[in-house]
């Protein structure tokens, strides 16, 4: 049965239990899932496991002969010789470092083992490869950086204000939004998507759709297509990444509304998504649209709604997150507390900060179930109105 220690400490108390260091010679050190050395006081190498043998073999080492210092001290922040010597000083000191290329990392550590039969100490020299774990790290951050710049930075659109807030569960999530103004036209599309699950895997399938949405909707944007373009954009999104989501066991939800900033018409399509609620002046009611999310079979239609956006009135969309997670108290947001929020008094900002303190709260809890998404557009109204 392999020994897997917490710590050194716990690491130390157990090697001090053997009567004799021989014993720990010959029978433990092959069980540890670890780089391990033993050296005498000198530095002198006693013997290496197994792990340590196959890693030194990949780095082209050879260990006969060799001490301690030359093995592993190339990028210490003191020698083995100077270790050594502290320990006359301090016997718990323990050498701890990372050594590092551009290759591989491996976290190292040292402690005497003074065993009751052994006529010197042991040295005992663990390493730990963390290589994996710090790669992982490093692509998790790069991944982090690319969804990072598939949202939106700012927003500048005379006549209508965007309020947002995004919250991954993980360093990455399944939750998008993004917005494309015709400025020609004075025309605002909004899009906000949520594919199941979140992390990696779910960063991944919102990084084609972000693509897709500002590549084939700018070629949606003439005339001719108004009155279906969100329609014809659902179906071709679905035939664009049906394949992927298939093969990657997901789904996709999206709402997407296009509006005419000079009227306030607007038209609005939901693919399995939430509704997109409509408030301001004391009231709140959710747009009716219903169509099967995207990537459930190829080659399927959508057809949205028309509604109609007043001045000085908002328009909600939202991932589920925000009514699924639990904050640190472990209270839900409900789909009835949404509706109270959003049909108070008609102060966009004073119902967006409400919404985003309770989103920033989920930061307590850790881990929460579920990526975060809202947008609020509100269209301004005229000056002297």
């Amino acid at each position: 049965m392999a020994i897997i220690p917490n710590d050194l400490i716990a690491l130390y108390e157990l090697f001090a239990s053997f009567e004799s260091a021989a014993l720990f010679t010959d029978d433990l050190i092959e069980e540890l899932p670890l780089i391990c050395i033993l050296t005498n006081v000198e530095g002198q190498i006693i013997r290496i496991n197994s792990y340590g043998e196959e890693y030194f073999y990949r780095k082209k080492y050879d260990v006969v002969g060799t001490n301690l210092t030359q093995l592993v001290s190339e990028n210490a922040r003191q020698s083995f010789s100077d270790y050594i010597e502290g320990l006359k000083h301090d016997p718990s000191l323990s050498l701890s470092y990372i050594e590092q290329n551009e290759e591989e990392y491996i976290n190292w550590k040292s402690l005497v083992i003074r065993s009751p039969n052994a006529r010197t100490p042991i040295v005992v020299v663990l390493g730990d490869d963390v290589t994996e774990t710090v790669t992982l790290k490093s692509s998790v951050l790069s991944a982090r950086t690319v969804q990072k710049a598939l949202l939106p930075v700012s927003f500048e659109v005379e006549g209508v204000t965007l309020r947002w807030v995004y919250e991954s569960a993980e360093a990455t999530g399944g939750d998008w939004f993004d917005y494309l103004f015709d400025e020609e036209r004075n025309r605002l599309i909004v899009c906000i998507a949520d594919v199941n699950g979140h992390g990696t895997a779910a960063a991944m399938v919102t990084g084609c759709v972000a693509g897709l949405f500002r590549g084939v909707l700018k070629t949606l944007l003439a005339p001719e297509f108004d009155g279906k373009r969100l329609d014809l954009f659902a179906s071709s999104l679905n035939n664009g990444i049906y394949d992927i989501l298939q093969r990657a066991n997901r789904l996709l939800t999206l709402a997407i509304i296009e509006i005419d900033l000079n009227t306030g018409d607007g038209h609005y399509v939901s693919c399995g998504h939430p509704r997109v609620m409509l408030f301001g002046k004391n009231k709140v009611k959710g747009l009716l649209n219903r169509n099967g999310p995207i990537g459930v079979t190829e080659n399927q239609k959508f057809q949205g709604t028309a509604f109609h956006l007043p001045e000085d009135e908002s328009l909600f969309l939202y991932t589920d997150g925000l009514i699924e997670n639990e904050d640190i108290s472990g209270k839900r947001l409900t789909s009835r507390d949404l509706r109270l929020i959003l049909g108070g008094r008609n102060v966009p900002d004073l119902k967006y900060n409400k919404l985003r303190h309770f989103v920033k709260s989920l930061d307590c809890v850790s881990p929460f179930n579920d990526d975060v998404a809202f947008v609020i557009v509100t269209r301004d109204p005229k000056e002297g109105g």
